[in-house]
């Protein structure tokens, strides 16, 4: 199915593809062309990436793991000296990169639009949403979070204030390798852990923390672990999204945490709803970042899941502008891509009233 692509925050970038297979890069191109990146350089081996290297004029640089059996690392070393943000791309995925390359984002083949552009966003790319300072450093969007009353890990970060992430995966064993650690160093902190699901997938998700040493039955029992389905929170009685009762009821969840006697609400959620042929699915963009003027005030951490499978990348582009962080790659970051709430609501009523 053919997609409008939306390339806010994305145009303009200048981007430098390492890659050995002609018609990949070429791919590559398209795609970055696609969400308003301009390729300036492309090389098809270490001595030649190296090489342009030395020219400078990119952003970022997005590269291949495997050159032609030689390994892309000489060049990965050289971008990290000058500071300059790299995504790799392989199709192993992070299976053998070298261990202290461990945090760069990857870009799995076989290549999709939304996956690239989330990537680009975990890199740490500076973008026109990003606007230097007279001293040289960058100045992120700041909603003032609430400090949490102790650190979180999640998704190899530490948190130490409320968090908004979307969460990007391509497969249900991805989704776990992230939630399962957040969810069992909750549940033994005493903390309370709210996942929102399909139904059709409860009994899935219960096997899946049990087999992580989780006692599902338990936890449920003593009101700490919520697997709440999609009807009774964001499709309450199955005539739709209501973006406003949402609101109140995420407000009403996470109050309800404390007043329980647990240390801080851990909510997850699926986002998949939106995908239904429902009345007001499709404001689901408006509500994502009308959250940022609400979870802010609570010392929570709250995840929003994407399959990348799923969702197009005009919808993909979208979201990673409603969350001040980010999950890619099974790794948390500050988004560069966000927008501040009013910002982005100003532009979503602009949208409206042009068609």
């Amino acid at each position: 199915m053919n997609v409008e692509t939306r390339t806010d925050g994305l145009g303009g970038l200048r981007v430098f593809v390492v890659e050995d297979e002609g018609p990949v890069a070429m791919l590559l191109e398209g795609m970055l062309d696609d969400l308003g990146c301009t390729v300036v350089f492309s090389a098809a081996s270490v001595a030649e990436a190296l090489d342009l290297l030395k020219r400078g004029g990119f952003d970022l640089a997005l590269l291949d793991v495997n050159l032609a059996g030689e390994k892309v690392y000489p060049v990965a070393d050289e971008l990290r000296r000058l500071g300059t943000p790299f995504v790799f791309s392989s199709g192993y995925g992070a299976s053998g990169l070298r261990p202290d390359l461990a945090d760069v984002p990857i870009l799995q083949k076989p290549y999709r639009l939304g996956d690239l552009a989330a990537a680009l966003a975990a890199s740490g790319v500076k973008t026109k949403m990003q606007e230097p300072n007279r001293h040289g450093s960058l100045t992120m969007p700041s909603l003032d979070p609430v400090p949490l009353s102790r650190s979180v890990k999640l998704a190899g970060s530490e948190l130490t204030c409320s968090c908004h992430a979307c969460a990007f995966f391509s497969s249900d064993d991805e989704e776990q390798a992230v939630l399962a650690p957040f969810a069992r160093e909750g549940l033994a902190a005493n903390d309370r852990l709210v996942q929102i699901i399909n139904d059709r997938n409860r009994d899935d998700r219960a096997h899946r923390l049990s087999a992580e040493g989780i006692d599902v039955d338990a936890a449920t029992a003593k009101g700490q672990l919520e697997m709440r389905p999609w009807e009774d929170a964001y499709l309450r009685g199955g005539k739709g999204f209501d973006q406003d009762a949402m609101l109140a009821l995420i407000q009403d969840v996470l109050k309800d945490g404390r007043s329980s006697g647990f240390g801080m609400t851990r909510l997850w959620a699926n986002m998949e709803w939106a995908l239904e042929d429902l009345p007001g699915v499709d404001e689901i963009v408006e509500y994502e970042t009308k959250l940022n003027h609400v979870l802010p005030k609570y010392d929570d951490v709250v995840v929003c899941t994407y399959d990348l499978n799923k969702f197009n990348a005009a919808t993909v582009m979208d979201i990673l502008r409603t969350h001040p962080q980010v999950i890619v790659g099974g790794v948390l970051q500050q988004n560069p891509f966000f927008v501040p709430p009013d910002q982005f609501l100003a532009e979503l009523q602009a949208r409206k009233q042009t068609g």
